[in-house]
């Protein structure tokens, strides 16, 4: 009878508002394709000191500086993805298939130029893929097939003329990159 006499009283205690609640958990367990490393996620690339007289020329071609996105423990099954732009799909039956955007500010005269921010004028940033194509600014680029011996995302990024009148001084830009994965 005592047990019975705790329990009723351990019943009538959670009907008492506001000393009792339900929490529910709920979540998803996910496969990604790859991890961003870690030496990746935050980058500063240094282009270094340009000249004016290496701007003097609407057509300069500043050397680019290379950098790479680094992917570890990417696991390996097969995908398919479409370019948006021109349709084409690339498919692999063994490797992961992703697809990288980079959001930032870009110059109103020209269409994927990055806009720099400083005292510096007359000048904008360039970036292209491992093979100098150019990469599309705040969209997905075309889709890169990830594989054990590459397992990087090769990029490069230059200093370009714009319009503006050429003013000396330091300039910045900043970049933010997502993937997505088939």
């Amino acid at each position: 009878m005592i047990t019975v006499s705790v329990n009723a009283r351990a019943l009538d205690s959670l009907a008492i508002d506001g000393e009792h609640g339900t929490l529910n958990v709920i979540g998803e367990l996910v496969e990604g394709a790859c991890w961003i490393d870690n030496g990746s996620v935050y980058q500063q690339i240094e282009l270094g000191e340009v000249n004016f007289a290496e701007l003097a020329d609407e057509n300069a071609n500043i050397q680019p500086r290379r950098f790479f996105i680094a992917l570890r423990d990417c696991i390996y099954y097969s995908g398919d993805m479409r370019d948006a732009r021109n349709g084409n799909l690339t498919t692999n039956s063994m490797q992961p298939i992703v697809k990288i955007s980079f959001a930032t500010v870009q110059e109103q005269e020209q269409k994927n130029v990055i806009e720099v921010e400083g005292m510096a004028q007359g000048i904008s940033l360039r970036l292209s893929d491992s093979q100098y194509r150019p990469v599309y600014l705040n969209d997905n680029n075309r889709p890169y097939v990830i594989n054990s011996i590459n397992d990087k995302l090769i990029y490069n990024v230059q200093v370009v003329r714009n319009n503006h009148k050429l003013i000396a001084g330091p300039y910045r830009a900043t970049l933010n990159f997502k993937l997505d994965y088939d």
